[in-house]
């Protein structure tokens, strides 16, 4: 099924032990597959000051009707896990840290283990995107970024801007970004369109600009994406047939 990343935040995260721990608050995803990594929550008064991930691997059947995402964790072990500093990213050691503690696979390890869910993966769906670090040293070593920090980025297409990330669309079965929603209301008044993943041919993290590999017109000629009149698998299918032509 695919979703909006909007939608989802503010979705209940209940435990195995049937605690409310807290709120979907953001999602971290891999800057070079676009796939998301982890689930962050806002725990409220509980946890202060801490940053509290959870891996999609935890997760159970969610409600999502009654916004309520159960785990296979326990309040306790929750508590109990590796601290993470509420405003610092996630590095590789944490996330070593955490896997060891939870017992989740590392999905850097191989193909087979980057998508929860997922056994092999035609590398045409997975698309490496070149990244610009040069100048963020602590994610040298992590790739791990933020669906709020990314949505408002500048997207510039071959010849000009077009527009700014507006949301993003992704799979909750293996927690594959789709599509990114953009908002082009100061370049096409009143249209919104999407884009693939795959299309992206650059990211400047420290000028927050996505460059995509198409020009202005075949954004401009694109399916018009209105979510109240079409749903996101029917837009996505059309879209798919328009860049194959």
């Amino acid at each position: 099924m695919l979703s909006f990343a909007k939608e989802l935040f503010g979705h209940k995260v209940i435990t195995s032990d049937n605690e409310i721990v807290g709120t979907l608050d953001d999602l971290l995803f891999d800057d070079r597959y676009w796939t998301i990594r982890y689930l962050v929550l806002e725990t409220g008064n509980w946890l202060l000051d801490r940053k509290v991930v959870i891996s999609p691997f935890s997760l159970l059947q969610a409600d999502w009707k009654e916004a309520v995402i159960p785990v296979n964790l326990s309040k306790e072990q929750i508590e109990s896990s590796p601290q993470l500093a509420k405003h610092q990213p996630v590095s590789r050691k944490k996330e070593v840290e955490l896997a060891k503690y939870y017992g989740w696979p590392s999905y850097w390890a191989g193909m087979a283990a980057r998508v929860p869910g997922i056994v092999e993966m035609p590398m045409d769906t997975v698309p490496e995107i070149p990244i610009e670090n040069e100048d963020e040293p602590e994610q040298k070593e992590t790739h791990l970024r933020s669906i709020k920090s990314v949505t408002g980025y500048h997207i510039l297409a071959r010849d000009g801007e077009i527009g700014h990330v507006e949301d993003f669309i992704l799979n909750r079965e293996n927690w594959l970004i789709r599509l990114l929603e953009i908002d082009t209301r100061n370049w096409l008044p009143g249209k919104k369109v999407a884009v693939f993943p795959r299309l992206i041919e650059k990211v400047s993290w420290l000028e927050q600009r996505l460059h995509i590999k198409v020009d202005q017109e075949t954004i401009k000629n694109a399916p018009e994406f209105e979510s109240k009149e079409i749903t996101i698998v029917d837009y996505e299918q059309k879209l798919k047939e328009y860049y194959t032509r």
